[in-house]
């Protein structure tokens, strides 16, 4: 191996191929003689990582195609969080066991709980308007639906809400009702009943699942 003085550039080679580069403006090149940036890590390969170490644990930042094409990973080991802070603020924490907490604005960091599935649906024919995680509505007759998933729940003890809007006027108001059955992990069945107990199409439902 040799090091080579050059008027622009610093290089370690291997092989007459270049292994460290520092260049005049300051940039640091891993694997590449042209850095970009002050650091420039390249592989020819589907794997490229940078590791940070200490005595317990250790975090790498990596390209790895192995878990799909062009994908970028943060990898830790070891029993730890990952946190991350905004002007000495915390603003987000990974668990070490895979939970989700962040900083909506109030102080301080607590547990997210997602919506796992939304959907508004037209409430007479069960036309899907918009939704995530919702493959399709079923209409199975007057104010009867089934909001069908497109990932399953990880089981039936979920949480939902239910809204709901109609033709404008005060009878209309306070008048919907709904009832919820056949819960299962991948789908839920609505009934929508009016004041007196009867099946009722809706203007417009909307539906929300959290888990």
């Amino acid at each position: 191996m040799t090091a080579t003085i050059k008027t622009t550039n610093l290089q370690h080679e291997s092989a007459a191929t270049a292994n460290i580069t520092l260049t005049s403006g300051g940039n640091t090149g891993i694997g590449t003689s042209g850095p970009g940036d002050r650091l420039h890590v390249y592989e020819n390969s589907a794997y490229v990582g940078i590791k940070l170490q200490n005595q317990t644990s250790f975090l790498t930042l990596q390209m790895n195609d192995g878990i799909g094409a062009g994908n970028a990973v943060i990898y830790k080991d070891g029993a730890y969080d990952t946190a991350f802070y905004n002007n000495g603020l915390e603003t987000m924490r990974v668990t070490n066991g895979g939970t989700l907490k962040f900083n909506s604005g109030y102080g301080s960091i607590a547990t997210a709980y997602g919506c796992r599935a939304w959907v508004q649906y037209n409430g007479t024919n069960g036309t899907v308007n918009g939704s995530g995680n919702v493959s399709s509505v079923t209409d199975n007759g007057t104010g009867d639906f089934t909001v069908n998933f497109t990932t399953a729940m990880p089981d039936a003890n979920y949480s939902w809400a239910i809204g709901y809007s109609s033709n404008p006027g005060a009878a209309q108001r306070n008048r919907g009702f709904f009832e919820l059955e056949n819960i299962s992990t991948g789908s839920s069945r609505i009934y929508q009943i009016d004041s007196t107990g009867a099946a009722w199409d809706m203007t417009t439902t909307t539906f929300q699942v959290f888990r």
